[in-house]
């Protein structure tokens, strides 16, 4: 598994390890490489990575965030881009950029300490 420190990639991270996120109202299940999830959101490494149910069952529900929006930050996960394939108007939605549902709050995993 790529460390909290080292940015995953293809060629570096667990591929074994999926999580599972139910996705808006609907609970639509979205599969996600742990490593990948873990290294670039805290609050998804909280869950996950902490003593919590959903650290255990590998397993969470973001039942307040848009399938499309949560597509386009899965794509983003693999790839760094946003995609515009979502059907989102990125410039007209302001709420979805300002959103901090899924953010950091200023997280940097390469200034982080070694444990979280």
């Amino acid at each position: 598994m790529a460390s909290e420190k080292q940015r995953p990639s293809f060629t570096n991270c667990d591929f074994i390890q999926q999580v599972n996120i139910k996705v808006g109202p609907e609970a639509a299940p979205v599969s996600v490489f742990e490593d990948f999830i873990c290294y670039h959101s805290k609050v998804f490494r909280n869950a996950f990575k902490g003593p919590w149910k959903e650290g255990e069952e590998k397993a969470v529900s973001v039942a307040d965030t848009n399938l499309a929006v949560f597509g386009a930050f899965v794509a983003w996960l693999y790839t760094g881009e946003i995609p515009q394939a979502f059907g989102i108007d990125w410039e007209a939605d302001e709420d979805i950029l300002d959103s901090d549902d899924l953010s950091n709050d200023g997280y940097d995993p390469d200034e982080a300490d070694e444990e979280v």
